[in-house]
């Protein structure tokens, strides 16, 4: 699956989340299943509230990381897709 750089995403409704040790634990209140997200995962998932697109969290990303832009968005848009088939995001009609 391609994302779109500029496609807005939003947290789905069916997931409960609370902060253990440094990590975002996730409930899917639909199946019962938990998920917990570490480091950059974490970082994704909490600036999702304020930053929708794959392009507006790599900007973030790049000046709190040493990394590369352009591999920034690839990673970024990766694990959008890996939380869209989780049904964790979708993306936001427009």
């Amino acid at each position: 699956m391609t994302i779109d750089n500029d496609a807005c995403f939003v947290k789905t409704e069916s997931f409960v989340e609370t902060e253990v040790d440094g990590e975002v634990v996730l409930m899917d209140i639909d199946n019962g299943q938990f998920f917990s997200l570490e480091l950059t995962g974490r970082r994704v998932w909490q600036m999702l509230d304020e930053h929708d697109s794959v392009n507006k969290l790599a900007a973030v990303l790049t000046t709190e990381y040493d990394v590369d832009a352009d591999e920034c968005r690839v990673q970024v848009a990766e694990l959008l897709t890996n939380f869209q088939s989780r049904k964790m995001v979708s993306v936001r009609a427009g």
